[in-house]
């Protein structure tokens, strides 16, 4: 979970775990680590350390054109997000 949370490319440490657990273990080991990895960061990010963020980029211009938009066009947005060829973290 560690890893998911701090570094998000978990190729190394799923071959480590296939080679370490075998296949049908790695599989479910890391399944559970990449689950309880994104439920950890979603929980961090929206209990702890949202105000933080607000503080921080409250007035940003730019930000907030993006909040509009999802606002307006959610499905459009996520539709583009995911399609991007840009990293996902």
């Amino acid at each position: 979970m560690l890893w998911e949370m701090t570094f998000g490319i978990t190729t190394p440490v799923e071959t480590a775990a296939g080679m370490a657990f075998g296949i049908k273990r790695g599989i479910l080991a890391s399944g559970c680590g990449k689950i309880g990895g994104a439920i950890c960061s979603y929980l961090l990010g929206k209990y702890i350390l949202s105000s933080r963020v607000h503080k921080a980029l409250g007035n940003n211009e730019m930000l907030s054109l993006i909040e509009d938009d999802i606002k307006e066009h959610p499905l459009k947005v996520a539709l583009i997000w995911r399609f991007s060829p840009l990293p996902e973290f």
